[in-house]
């Protein structure tokens, strides 16, 4: 289902981000503002899937 979530949100997302004006792919600076976002959202992901692992086994220990 995730993985589902993932692939809708690429599609819907992409094409927008190259349709606003001034979206510089020549600045110096393109490659590493890109590679921060990127990054940016792999790490709240990574956050995301580790609450969501460590609340399953908190409850799993409780019961």
């Amino acid at each position: 289902m995730l993985r589902n979530i993932f692939f809708m949100f690429i599609a819907l997302f992409t094409s927008a981000s190259y349709a606003h004006p001034g979206h510089d792919h020549g600045h110096w600076l393109s490659n590493t503002v890109h590679l921060s976002l990127g990054l940016a959202v792999v790490g709240i992901i990574a956050v995301g899937i580790f609450m969501i692992r460590r609340k399953k086994q908190l409850s799993q220990k409780g019961k």
